[in-house]
């Protein structure tokens, strides 16, 4: 990620609060013009969706998934 200092991005999680930020500009115009950046992005946000989606069946199955550990657990 050349176009932007991930630490002034990632700073902003609060896993980072404690962590001292970013000495360097930062500038959204740099970083939204470029195309490896939106590349990435959307990579990520591919996954992030697949994930969203791993999580939803998950969800769901969840009942059913804890009436066969329970069953499991009484035989």
């Amino acid at each position: 990620m050349d176009a932007a200092p991930i630490l002034k991005l990632d700073g902003s999680h609060p896993l980072m609060q404690d962590v001292q930020g970013s000495k360097f500009p930062f500038s959204p115009s740099d970083l939204l013009s470029d195309p490896d950046f939106e590349s990435r992005m959307s990579q990520y946000v591919i996954r992030l969706r697949f994930v969203q989606s791993q999580a939803v069946d998950l969800v769901e199955q969840q009942p059913k998934l804890l009436e066969l550990v329970q069953s499991a657990a009484e035989s």
